[in-house]
C-alpha cells in the first residue's frame, strides 16, 4: 500500500481503473497504466497543486526514466506501462516531492520561512497564523473547513485559541486543504455528484458548452463567452475541456466571489469588535439575494451578534432557495425574464397565461428560433415536454398538460433555455469548421479570442457602457476598433492599407456595411487569418519580435484590456 491509509488506495485504485487499459505481451490479462495517463490519474488523486511535480514524472516515464532502478523495471528503457502495485510507487514519490517542497518553501519547522510564519514563536502554527497563511494563497478560511481537516490531522481536541500544528501535521493539512481545493469534504463529493451527471459520456471530461447547462443547475448564473474564459484559466492539461480536478478548481473561483460579496456586506455592518448584531442579519441575507423566510441554526437561535463564519453559514442555508430560484428562470437574469413576459403577453392575444402553437411559432421567429422543416416541427414538440419536465422540476406546479402544443409561460422558459442552448451549440460547432478551414490551431484560437475579448470590453469602456453592457448580446468589434487594434501592433496604416482593411472588414460584415461594420468572433478569426495570409503592412516583420513566440500576432504585442 506504500503507507497509504485505505481510503486514499481506495481513490488511487479508482482513478488507476479510469486511466488505465487492457495489457499486452508479459502484462496480457491485466488493466495497466499508460505513461501518457501518469499525470492526469495523479492530479485527480492529489488535486491541482501537483500538477508541476506529476508532469515532470510523466515525461520522465514516457522517455523510459521510470522505474528503471526499481524490482519493477522491465529494462530497455522504452516508456512503461504501470501496473497498479507500480502506479502506487509514482504515487508515494509525488507525496515526498510535496513534502521536500513544503519543507523547502516553510523551513521543515527549523528555516527562517517557518518562523516567520509562527509568527509568535511557539513552535508551531497556529489557527490565527494558518488563516493567515490560506489568505495568502487566495482562500477565505471558513471555520468549518478548517475544523473539518483538524479532525483528521490534529490528535486530540483542537482549541482554537492555544492549539497548534507542528510542520508535519501542517504538511497534512495543506496536502488535505489543497486536495479539496478549501471545500468540505461533503462538498466535494456533492460536486463530484453533479459533475458525473453533466458528463454524459463519461469521457472524465465537460465542455465549457456542457459546463455551462452545469453552472446553470447549480444556480451560478455566467454566459458562455464568460465561462470559456474561465475554462482557459483553469485547464491545467491544455485539452480544452475540464477534467473534474479542474472543474473543482473553477468552482473554487467563484465560491471565492460569492465570499468575496459576502465579506463586503458583512464589513459594512461590522462594528469595532469586528461581529455584525444580530438585527442587521436579515438586511445582509436581502442584500445578497435571498428573500425571507430564514432558518438559523440551533445553535444560532439565542445569539446577539454574528460573526463572518455565521453569515456564510446562513447564507449557504438559503443557498437552496436561491438555486430553486435560478432554476425557475433556467439561468436568464431578471431583465430577460421581464423581457421574455412582454413578448409572452404580446402575444398571448386571450390572455389566459398559455399560449398556443400559432403563436409559439411567432415568439420563436422574434429570436430566429422557429422551426424550418417539418422535421423540425416534430422536435420542437418532443422539446415542450423536456421544457414541462424540466419546469416541474424546478417547483413550478402549473407547467401545463403534456403532449399539449400549448404553452405555460415557466415551461416557455425553460424551452427558450433549450433553444439557445442549441443555437450556441450550432455556432460552436459552425466556429469550429471555420477553425478548421483557416487552418488555426485550438491554442492560436482561445489566443485570438482572448485578444478579442479584451477588445471587446475596451470598446464598451470608450462607450461608457461598461458594466452596463448587455451580457447576452452578441460580441462584436466595430470597425473603427478593428482599425485601433491592428494599429496597436506597431505597424502604420498607409491611406492605401487602410482602404484594403475597410474594404476586407466591408466583406466580412454581416449586411456588407462600412461605416457602422462590425465584426463578431468569426468574422474577426477570418480578418486575422487574411491579415496573417497577406502580411498586411508589414505585420509578421512587426511582430517578430513578439515575446510570445508561435502566438499570434498582437496577443502580447498590447495588454489584456479590463
Amino acid at each position: 500500500k506504500e503507507g497509504f491509509p485505505r481510503h486514499e488506495v481506495a481513490e488511487l485504485k479508482r482513478q488507476f481503473e479510469f486511466f488505465s487499459v487492457d495489457g499486452t505481451g508479459v502484462d496480457s490479462g491485466v488493466r495497466v497504466l499508460p505513461p501518457e495517463n501518469l499525470s492526469d490519474a495523479l492530479v485527480q488523486v492529489f488535486g491541482l497543486q501537483v500538477t508541476p511535480f506529476t508532469r515532470l514524472m510523466g515525461e520522465k516515464l514516457m522517455s523510459g526514466q521510470g522505474l528503471q532502478k526499481s524490482s519493477f523495471d522491465k529494462g530497455g528503457g522504452e516508456p512503461e506501462s504501470l501496473r497498479f502495485a507500480e502506479f502506487l510507487i509514482f504515487a508515494r514519490k509525488i507525496r515526498q516531492e510535496v513534502y521536500a517542497k513544503t519543507s523547502e518553501e516553510h523551513g521543515g519547522g527549523k528555516g527562517d520561512e517557518f518562523k516567520k510564519r509562527d509568527t509568535d514563536g511557539s513552535g508551531g502554527v497556529s489557527e490565527k497564523e494558518l488563516r493567515a497563511i490560506l489568505i495568502e494563497k487566495k482562500y477565505t478560511p471558513l471555520r468549518t473547513v478548517l475544523h473539518e481537516i483538524f479532525d483528521d490531522v490534529y490528535t486530540g481536541d483542537w482549541d482554537p485559541d492555544s492549539s497548534e500544528l507542528d510542520f508535519d501535521e501542517f504538511f497534512d493539512f495543506m496536502l488535505v486543504f489543497e486536495q479539496r481545493d478549501g471545500f468540505t469534504k461533503q462538498e466535494v463529493e456533492d460536486l463530484r455528484k453533479v459533475y458525473e451527471r453533466f458528463d454524459e459520456d463519461n469521457s472524465g471530461e465537460v465542455s465549457a458548452m456542457e459546463c455551462a447547462e452545469l453552472f446553470r443547475y447549480v444556480g451560478y448564473r455566467v454566459t458562455l463567452e464568460d465561462l470559456r474564459d474561465y475554462v482557459s484559466e483553469v485547464d491545467e492539461n491544455g485539452s480544452g475541456q475540464l477534467d473534474f480536478r479542474e472543474f473543482l478548481r473553477l468552482m473554487r473561483l467563484f465560491r471565492e466571489k460569492e465570499l468575496k460579496k459576502m465579506q463586503a456586506v458583512y464589513d459594512q455592518a461590522a462594528d469595532s469588535d469586528g461581529l455584525v448584531q444580530m438585527n442587521y442579519l436579515e438586511r445582509m441575507l436581502m442584500a445578497l439575494g435571498h428573500d425571507p423566510p430564514y432558518d438559523l441554526p440551533p445553535g444560532m437561535q439565542h445569539e446577539e451578534t454574528v460573526d463572518f463564519d455565521g453569515l456564510v453559514t446562513v447564507a449557504d442555508s438559503c443557498r437552496s432557495a436561491y438555486v430553486a430560484k435560478e432554476r425557475k428562470k433556467a439561468g436568464f437574469s431578471d431583465v430577460e425574464i421581464e423581457n421574455f413576459k412582454e413578448i409572452f403577453w404580446k402575444f398571448d392575444l386571450n390572455k389566459n397565461g398559455e399560449i398556443d402553437n400559432m403563436e409559439l411559432q411567432g415568439i420563436l421567429k422574434e429570436f430566429g428560433w422557429e422551426p424550418k422543416s417539418r422535421e423540425q416541427q416534430q422536435e420542437l414538440m418532443e422539446k415542450l415536454d423536456i421544457a414541462r419536465q424540466l419546469a416541474r422540476e424546478a417547483g413550478v406546479e402549473d407547467v401545463g398538460q403534456d403532449g399539449s402544443p400549448n404553452v405555460k409561460f415557466w415551461s416557455f422558459i425553460q424551452l427558450a433555455r433549450m433553444l439557445r442552448t442549441q443555437q450556441d451549440k450550432d455556432e460552436e460547432r459552425q466556429l469550429r469548421e471555420l477553425q478548421a478551414q483557416l487552418q488555426f490551431t485550438e491554442g492560436e484560437v482561445e489566443d485570438f479570442r482572448q485578444v478579442f475579448r479584451s477588445w471587446v470590453r475596451r470598446s464598451a469602456n470608450l462607450e461608457g457602457k461598461g458594466e452596463k453592457r448587455n451580457e447576452n448580446a452578441p460580441e462584436t468589434l466595430s470597425r473603427e476598433m478593428l482599425r485601433r487594434l491592428v494599429r496597436s501592433l506597431g505597424i502604420s496604416i498607409s491611406p492605401a492599407n487602410g482602404e484594403k482593411l475597410d474594404a476586407k472588414i466591408q466583406e466580412l460584415d454581416d449586411e456588407n456595411r462600412l461605416e457602422t461594420a462590425e465584426l463578431g468572433f468569426a468574422g474577426f478569426l477570418q480578418l486575422m487569418r487574411w491579415i496573417l495570409d497577406t502580411d498586411f503592412a508589414g505585420i509578421a516583420a512587426a511582430t517578430a519580435t513578439s515575446p510570445k513566440a508561435g502566438s499570434p500576432p498582437g496577443s502580447a504585442a498590447f495588454p489584456q484590456a479590463e
